[in-house]
């Protein structure tokens, strides 16, 4: 029993070292040095090579992640009267496709040309070394938002292209690409206060008391919102429905020591360089985002549905951040190691966490 038990484990370890999660994952990083000591053609040509495997890789997917039953029956079921349900824009797509005759798996190709070509391009014009940014990406919410989030994904492309708005203040083409990411998913409203939010460049120390408030608020769990199945009714399909299910959902999961050390490991690394950071308006961008991406999940602690959900809206702070610490703050050699070193200890971490889980096991749809 104990030699089956072994060989079981074995098995295992060797199919999340041969994933295809993983070798992917590796082979952003190798990508890393060239594209950083490369002039801007080269720059381009890797950029370009990245953008075709993360298209080929999330479009040629076969039914993998939680939620593929659930958006392959809306595929087959949508009709009009859906409109307000799963968003106009997103139910018009659907009809469209099932018009022209394409299975399933064709509009999951064409979801993932469009959130990768808007993804990538955010990358490019925000001058970062898109291979790394893409790697993190990989690792931090981005195989869970291609897969599984799919409407909530294009949400977050259009707002991260809508960022340069903000930065060039033109309110009507931010809130317009926004708009167009509410037609796909409700989730997109919550970014329309950030066009007043991100930009405002607040002091250390009222950086590190939000912080270390957030992390304060993350050990207590504060059960709060317990009120709330009780006075709605969350039988029916409905908002309240929802806003139970993000409530009751997983109510016993609690964040692992490692979740919460990346936090606070990447809180700690923002303190030391938050005034280098700051100095720029993209990283304090993103500086503000990782605030109230903390906050927000030191909040909703008790409640990791909800919790993870409003951090994976805000995740692309991390994508920013740890790009532009390593190769735009950092100038001393073996401290820039050291970091680039727990930063990829926390991403394998979590990269193999997820990929561990039998519905994640990848498989090739050739559409």
């Amino acid at each position: 029993m104990a030699f089956l038990v072994n060989d079981e484990a074995n098995v295992s370890m060797m199919w999340i070292l041969r994933s295809p999660y993983i070798l992917l994952f590796g082979l952003f990083l190798i990508l890393i040095y060239p594209f950083h000591k490369s002039d801007v053609t080269t720059k381009e040509s890797i950029t370009m090579f990245c953008l075709v495997v993360l298209m080929l890789f999330f479009g040629l997917r076969g039914d993998i992640g939680d939620d593929y039953v659930v958006y392959s029956e809306i595929y087959e079921k949508i009709s009009l009267q859906d409109t307000f349900s799963y968003g106009p824009s997103f139910v018009f797509l659907n009809l469209i496709f099932k018009l022209c005759g394409a299975p399933f798996h064709c509009f999951l190709a064409f979801c993932s040309v469009v959130t990768n070509v808007l993804f990538v391009r955010f990358l490019w014009k925000s001058h970062c070394v898109v291979p790394f940014a893409i790697a993190v990406f990989f690792a931090k919410w981005g195989i869970i938002n291609e897969v599984d989030f799919i409407r909530n994904m294009i949400g977050i492309v259009l707002f991260l292209n809508s960022i340069e708005f903000i930065l060039k203040k033109k309110p009507r083409m931010f809130f317009t690409l926004n708009l167009i990411g509410l037609s796909f998913h409700v989730s997109s409203l919550l970014f329309f206060p950030l066009y007043w939010i991100l930009d405002r460049r607040i002091s250390r120390q009222t950086y590190i008391f939000f912080f270390v408030f957030s992390m304060i608020l993350f050990a207590l769990r504060l059960r709060f919102l317990d009120f709330i199945p009780s006075h709605f009714d969350c039988s029916q399909y409905s908002w309240s429905s929802h806003i139970c299910e993000y409530i009751t959902s997983f109510s016993k999961h609690k964040a692992t020591l490692l979740f919460w050390s990346e936090s606070f490991f990447a809180g700690l690394v923002v303190c030391y360089f938050y005034n280098h950071l700051v100095k720029e308006q993209l990283s304090m961008i993103a500086v503000n985002a990782f605030l109230i991406n903390t906050l927000c999940f030191g909040l909703f602690s008790a409640y990791w549905m909800l919790a993870s959900r409003l951090a994976n809206l805000l995740g692309f702070c991390y994508w920013l951040l740890y790009p532009i610490i390593i190769f735009k703050i950092l100038k001393n050699n073996f401290l820039r190691f050291l970091i680039f070193c727990v930063m990829l200890f926390f991403l394998l971490h979590r990269l193999i966490s997820l990929v561990s889980l039998p519905q994640w096991q990848y498989n090739f749809s050739p559409h």
